[in-house]
């Protein structure tokens, strides 16, 4: 048997969505919506080492918590964009999932001091974030032709 994992916020967001009814499911959705992320000082001691560098990518990732999730799942779900047919929570972004983590791709405005300018963002008000990742687009966006030819293209 595994040991559980046990994780820390380093921040809550600070939204313009402070309910659940009327926030973006994605955040390209909402280009001019904002939000700040200000790291926790028991965390980091000295906030301004853990963000030096990032200042030089246009986006991070963020992997944050669905807190506001009743803790329920099931195995498939209906998503939206599919028109009512069910399809295996893995193959989805639904927020209610076994474990309740998320990744948002949001725009880097601006760091000052221990204090993440954002926008491009689809989160709630509190939301926890666990981690900050800059985003890499060599890396993080693939190519098409990039895996078997039997899938769908990325692009």
């Amino acid at each position: 048997m595994t040991e559980p994992v046990s994780m820390q916020p380093i921040g809550f967001i600070e939204s313009v969505f402070k309910e659940k009814n009327g926030t973006p499911r994605q955040a390209n959705i909402c280009k001019n919506s904002t939000a700040r992320l200000t790291l926790l000082k028991t965390i980091f001691t000295n906030p301004n080492h853990a963000l030096e560098g990032l200042n030089e990518f246009s986006h991070v990732w963020l992997i944050f918590v669905f807190h506001k999730n009743n803790g329920k799942f099931h195995a498939k779900v209906a998503p939206p964009r599919l028109n009512g047919r069910r399809v295996g929570v893995l193959g989805t972004r639904s927020p209610h999932r076994p474990n309740p983590i998320g990744l948002s791709l949001a725009k880097l405005d601006k760091i000052d001091g221990d204090t993440l300018y954002l926008s491009m963002i689809d989160l709630l008000d509190g939301t926890p974030v666990v981690d900050v990742k800059p985003y890499i687009p060599q890396y993080d966006r693939p190519q098409p032709n990039e895996g078997p030819a039997d899938r769908k293209s990325v692009v």
